[in-house]
């Protein structure tokens, strides 16, 4: 109930929110310096991995972009007026923190599967990352505007409770809503980072085993982080749920901000400093990084490790593979 009060008092929920729409915002910025920076030093980079590393950055664009648009939209919506006085808007709340949620996640994965077929140059995923993407987009983001349907089809009942002597916003999904995207949120995060880490490991023969032994920890680490911290909020939002009876919608917009966040560090964070130090860099017009002779010089380690065998061969026909023999 103190958690309840705390998320409830005003101004909280919308703290939370700005501070999600600052944090996808600035990196959304740092992100377009660099795409601006590389296009005044074209790589000329052609054929399939090049198109999948322009489908990586179009990705993490998109994820800060639409994060920082989908959470400002919440932050103004908890401003108009109070949730917990207003049956109408407290409906209209409860659709909308599933909309915006579930729209970061889709965003998210968009990324993580990028990013395994940038590196995964073989396709040996090829299969499994194809019918992600096809899933993501035709199933797991059009189920997030079903609180909208129940909402215009009129059988969305009265989502009014009374909270420790108030009357508060909230609504009373099903358990089996939060175990079926819970368990389909960590395949898919576990499923795209392990099929990195596993290309990357396959690359040890050819590589610096410094560069990808780098690359391997700060991959895993970031990413097991983003996976326990969105299947945390799964398992609070039901444990709360299932203990109370209903999901008060101000303490979910908290813990929803809280994690978004916590992903929105954990996705950028993917990227090596350097990557940011030239985009910041370059748009204060100062003297760029010295050129380094490795993988990681000019467009970030990621990038290069699968472009890099596309440089030392000229097979025609061939997408540029990472280890050289697929």
């Amino acid at each position: 109930y103190a958690l309840f009060a705390f998320a409830s008092t005003e101004g909280v929920a919308a703290a939370f929110c700005a501070a999600l729409v600052l944090t996808s915002l600035v990196f959304a910025v740092l992100h377009t310096m660099e795409s601006y920076r590389l296009k005044e030093n074209p790589d000329n980079t052609s054929g399939v991995q090049g198109t999948r590393s322009r489908l990586l950055r179009k990705s993490i664009g998109l994820f800060n972009y639409g994060t920082c648009a989908a959470y400002f939209i919440l932050l103004v919506f908890s401003r108009l007026d109070d949730v917990d006085s207003n049956e109408t808007y407290c409906k209209w709340a409860a659709g909308l923190q599933v909309n915006v949620y579930m729209l970061s996640l889709t965003f998210l994965y968009r990324v993580l599967l990028a990013r395994a077929s940038l590196i995964d140059s073989c396709d040996r995923y090829r299969c499994f990352i194809k019918f992600s993407w096809t899933f993501l987009h035709a199933v797991y983001l059009p189920t997030s505007f079903t609180p909208y349907v129940s909402m215009v089809a009129g059988t969305e009942s009265s989502l009014h409770y009374e909270i420790d002597g108030h009357m508060r916003c909230a609504d009373d999904p099903e358990l089996v809503l939060f175990v079926v995207f819970g368990a389909i949120d960590l395949f898919l995060s576990v499923a795209c980072v392990g099929i990195f880490v596993h290309m990357l490991c396959s690359s040890m023969g050819e590589l610096s085993s410094g560069l990808v032994r780098r690359l391997v920890i700060r991959n895993s680490a970031f990413g097991i982080t983003s996976t326990i911290v969105t299947l945390f909020g799964f398992v609070t939002a039901a444990t709360v749920t299932e203990s109370y009876g209903y999901h008060p919608i101000k303490f979910g917009w908290v813990l929803n901000c809280f994690i978004v966040t916590i992903n929105v560090l954990c996705i950028n964070f993917i990227w090596e400093y350097r990557f940011y130090a030239r985009a910041i860099r370059w748009a204060l017009n100062l003297a760029p990084l010295p050129p380094l002779d490795s993988p990681k010089s000019n467009k970030g380690e990621i990038v290069a490790l699968a472009l890099k065998d596309s440089k030392q061969t000229s097979t025609p026909g061939r997408s540029s593979a990472m280890p050289s023999e697929c």
